[in-house]
C-alpha cells in the first residue's frame, strides 16, 4: 500500500509546537499524524486532501456524525436570532432538563456543567455533602477526568499498582497533591469480593462508589453478569452513594444510558459526550433529595457558561433526534456488524482477537482471552499488531484511534455502505500485520 502524504499537516503541527503546549489541544491527539480540515457525516478530510471514514467520532461526542444538519440549524438560529450568552434564565434550560429527566432513570433533577471532568467534580461533591463522608471508591483504569480529586489510578503502570486486593494509590500527574489520594480507595473492577471486603472495613468513611458501567477507557470492558447489581446492593446496604460515570455511555448505548441498558439505577449520573453531539456540555442527574443540596445552597455548583443557550440549543436538537424511533436500532445494527466483521477478518488471518463493548462503542483487541479489568487488559492486549493494523487502515481511508485502550465509535451518519468499505479495507490492512 502506498504511504499517505502528511506534508501540510506536519508543517502545521511543527509550527503549532512553538506556541501551543504539545502542539495539540489534548495529549490523546499526539499520535495522530494529520490535521483535520473538515468533517461531513461519517467522513473527515485532512489538510493534505486525504479522506477517511471516521470511526473515532471525536472519541464519542459525534453520535449524529459530523455537522448534523438539524443540530447546526438549531445553533445557527440561536446565534442569529437570540444570541450566545445571557447569564440569565432562558426557556431551553427547562426544555433540556425535562428531556433528560424523562430519559435517564436516575435523573429526578439535573444540573449542568461544561465538561465531563467538571460534572464528575459536582457529582463527588454532592455525594460527600449528602453522606457527610469523604472517601471515594474508584476503579483502576477508569478515567473520571483530569482534576486533582480524580487524578489517581487512571492508567497506572503494572509495576506500581500493588496487590490485587489492596491496590496502591498511584498519582496520575505531577502537581496533584498526594493528600487528595488519601481520600481515594482504588480497587480492581469486576472483583465483587474485593469491593465487599473494602466496604466492610471502610463503610463509615466511604461517601461514594464511582464507576463507568462499561470500561470505555480500557477498550469497552463490560461488567461481569450480576456485577452492577452487586455493586448497587452493596452501596445501598452501606449508605454509600453509587455514581455511574456515563460521560461515554450516556445516550449512546441507549437513550437512557447504560443504566437503562443494564437496568441498574445509580443514585447520581454524569453525562456529557453524546448529550451535546459535538458541543461542550455536561450534566449531572440524581435523586431529588441529593440534588436538593444545590437548591438550598448546602452544596455549591455554579458556572458562567453553564446552560449557555448555544450548547443548550444543540443538546435540545440532539435529544430530539436520538428520541426518534429506530435511532438505536440503526446504531446497534451498524456497530455490531462492523465490530463482528473486524473480529472475523482478524481471526481468519490467524490472530487471536477479542471483540469487547456494546453496540455502537467497541474495540477489537489482539489477545487470547477477554480481559475483565485494567490489569488483565494491560498485561494481555498486544499493542504492536493493533498499531500496524491502524496505520494500514489509514492508508485505505479508515481512521480510528491508534491506542487499543480507546474505542471505535459509530454514529447515525454511518451507513451499511460505510461498513462495507471499512471491512474491505480491513481485508487488505490485516495483510500488513502478517508481514
Amino acid at each position: 500500500m502506498n504511504e499517505l502524504s502528511f506534508k501540510r499537516s506536519q508543517a502545521i503541527l511543527e509550527e503549532a509546537r512553538k506556541y501551543l503546549t504539545m502542539g495539540v489541544g489534548s495529549p490523546v491527539r499526539l499520535p495522530i499524524p494529520f490535521v483535520v480540515d473538515r468533517g461531513e457525516g461519517s467522513r473527515i478530510y485532512d489538510v493534505d486532501g486525504n479522506e477517511y471514514i471516521d470511526c473515532m467520532m471525536s472519541m464519542g461526542p459525534l453520535i449524529l456524525g459530523h455537522r448534523p444538519s438539524k443540530v447546526i440549524a438549531a445553533v445557527k438560529e440561536q446565534i442569529a436570532e437570540r444570541g450566545t450568552m445571557y447569564g440569565m434564565p432562558h426557556p431551553l434550560e427547562k426544555e433540556v432538563s425535562q428531556k433528560i429527566v424523562e430519559a435517564v432513570p436516575s435523573a429526578e433533577m439535573v444540573c449542568f456543567a461544561n465538561s465531563g471532568s467538571e460534572a464528575v467534580c459536582v457529582a463527588l461533591r454532592l455525594a460527600r455533602g449528602y453522606t457527610g463522608k469523604d472517601k471515594i471508591v474508584r476503579f483502576e483504569g477508569q478515567y473520571h477526568g483530569w482534576t486533582d480529586i480524580t487524578a489517581f489510578n487512571s492508567f497506572p503502570s503494572l509495576d506500581s499498582v500493588g496487590q490485587f486486593s489492596s491496590p496502591s494509590i498511584v498519582n496520575d500527574s505531577g502537581g496533584t497533591p498526594q493528600i487528595f489520594g488519601q481520600l481515594t480507595i482504588p480497587l480492581p473492577w469486576n472483583a465483587p469480593e474485593v469491593l465487599e471486603e473494602t466496604v466492610r472495613k471502610h463503610r463509615d468513611e466511604i461517601a461514594a462508589i464511582i464507576m463507568e458501567p462499561i470500561m470505555g477507557n480500557a477498550g469497552g470492558i463490560p461488567p461481569k453478569p450480576g456485577y452492577l447489581e452487586f455493586v448497587r446492593e452493596v452501596a445501598t446496604e452501606n449508605d454509600i452513594i453509587l455514581i455511574f460515570d456515563e460521560i461515554i455511555t450516556g445516550f449512546r448505548v441507549a437513550y437512557g444510558g447504560a443504566q437503562s441498558y443494564f437496568n441498574v439505577v445509580p443514585d447520581i449520573t454524569t453525562m456529557a459526550k453524546g448529550l451535546g453531539g459535538g458541543f461542550p456540555i455536561a450534566a449531572v442527574g440524581g435523586k431529588k433529595e441529593i440534588m436538593a443540596q444545590i437548591v438550598d445552597g448546602r452544596v455549591m455548583q455554579a458556572g458562567t457558561y453553564c446552560t449557555n443557550p448555544l450548547v443548550m440549543s444543540a443538546a435540545n436538537a440532539v435529544l430530539d433526534q436520538l428520541a426518534e424511533p429506530g435511532t438505536y436500532d440503526h446504531l446497534f445494527g451498524v456497530g455490531e456488524r462492523l465490530g463482528n466483521g473486524l473480529r472475523d477478518i482478524i481471526s481468519r488471518a490467524g490472530h487471536p482477537v477479542v471483540l469487547q463493548g456494546v453496540g455502537p462503542m467497541f474495540q477489537v483487541k489482539f489477545c487470547e482471552k477477554p480481559p475483565f479489568d485494567y490489569r488483565s487488559a494491560t498485561a494481555t492486549v498486544r499493542t504492536e499488531p493493533f498499531e500496524v493494523f491502524q496505520r494500514a487502515m489509514m492508508k485505505k481511508g479508515v481512521f480510528f484511534h491508534p491506542w487499543p485502550i480507546e474505542l471505535f465509535f459509530v454514529s447515525t451518519a454511518h451507513s451499511q455502505k460505510d461498513v462495507d468499505e471499512v471491512l474491505s479495507a480491513a481485508e487488505y490492512a490485516i495483510r500488513e500485520v502478517n508481514l
